[in-house]
């Protein structure tokens, strides 16, 4: 009991609120009733701090007998016998008797506590102590069937990570078989474990889903099976669904795969870029050779037409300037079709006159072959 007293108004206050806490608890089913009579919820003084105690008393009781025996040798004037003086049963039968009896101290002395045997007194009988005994016992197996589940869980958890992490080099964890461990701190350690296995796992997946995007973005571009990439690799890369293997080899061989088809993704383009300028330049070459035969086709319509070719347009078209690439031969050419589309227009508008001309002409050719035979003719006669 707390003492009455005006300085213990800050410790009745604190035992106030545990005691109110506790019947809370109970009350919310969230605690389990107490019973004030199981060792549990007493004080108990151990084998240890008992023995001790008990062998100071008796060792102080010893002495105390050994003073005065000897006290009594110097007042009688009688010799001191060490053998009658020194009584080792004292000690022996003290701890002998507490140790049967359970009552830890000397009988009708005060402060002797009593011990657990005393404490049964109040028991009936063996079946009775065992029935207030066996449903602590049975919660306490509840509570290690539990832990133990729990320790299998995460073990088995740690297991299949480090599994997907180091299937090569992983070392087999041991299961306590014999259980002997099962405390909230070896439970932490192996919880930290997991959680450390599984932070690793998250960064592995992260760099080995990066380097798939990086796959597939290639594959898509070079035309390659990307299915068939991964599988190369390892098989579970290639699977939608389920676990894929995340080992160092496995990220090792992801990130060569994506260099080799990097490097051909660059030596695909450099063939690219080289067809690109080889069909550039025979474009080029094409559109010269096309330029010029534009041109001959212009100068044919100019001279059927008996049109003068300008000066201008001379310079502007002449095969240096083409050849040299001063100009876009595309340029070009569009222009000489614009020009000989004007020549024709010109030359039907001046058909008529085109027609007569050609007639006149053929005339005067006619003409001439007609004086250079009768020249002739006259000449050999």
């Amino acid at each position: 009991m707390l003492r009455v007293g005006e300085l213990c108004e800050t410790k009745k206050a604190y035992y106030f609120g545990y005691i109110i806490h506790r019947l809370l608890m109970c009350a919310l089913s969230r605690r389990a009733e107490d019973d004030r009579d199981h060792y549990g919820n007493k004080r108990l003084d151990l084998a240890g701090p008992l023995l001790g105690g008990l062998f100071r008393m008796l060792f102080r009781k010893l002495t105390r007998d050994v003073r005065s025996y000897m006290q009594k040798c110097v007042d009688n004037g009688k010799e001191v016998n060490f053998q009658f003086a020194i009584k080792a049963k004292t000690v022996t039968s003290g701890l002998k008797y507490s140790l049967a009896t359970g009552n830890w101290g000397q009988a009708n002395q005060a402060g002797t506590r009593a011990g657990v045997s005393q404490s049964n007194k109040k028991l009936q009988g063996l079946r009775e102590e065992l029935n207030a005994i066996v449903p602590y016992l049975e919660e306490m197996r509840k509570k290690k069937v539990e832990r133990w589940d729990q320790f299998v869980d995460v073990i088995e958890q740690i297991k299949k990570v480090a599994s997907e992490i180091r299937p090569a080099d992983i070392v087999p964890f041991r299961i306590p078989v014999d259980q002997s461990d099962l405390s909230l701190r070896k439970l932490e350690e192996l919880t930290k474990e997991l959680q450390s296995l599984q932070k690793e796992k998250s960064d592995r997946l992260k760099q080995v889903m990066e380097h798939l995007n990086t796959l597939h973005s290639l594959c898509e571009v070079l035309g390659v099976d990307f299915k068939q990439t991964v599988n190369e690799v390892h098989p579970s890369l290639g699977e939608a669904d389920g676990s894929k293997n995340l080992s160092n080899c496995t990220i090792e061989s992801l990130a060569s795969a994506a260099s080799r088809l990097c490097e051909l993704k660059v030596q695909r383009m450099q063939k690219v870029e080289s067809e690109v300028l080889r069909l550039e330049q025979l474009k080029v070459s094409k559109m010269k050779d096309l330029v010029l035969k534009k041109k001959t086709e212009l100068e044919e319509h100019r001279r059927r037409a008996h049109l003068i070719s300008e000066e201008g347009y001379a310079a502007e078209f002449s095969d240096e300037v083409i050849e040299a690439g001063v100009v876009d031969p595309a340029l070009v050419l569009e222009q000489i079709e614009a020009h000989i589309a004007t020549v024709k227009e010109e030359a039907f508008s001046r058909k008529d006159i085109l027609e007569k001309v050609e007639r006149w002409l053929n005339a005067c050719e006619e003409a001439q072959v007609t004086m250079l035979h009768l020249i002739l003719m006259t000449f050999l006669s």
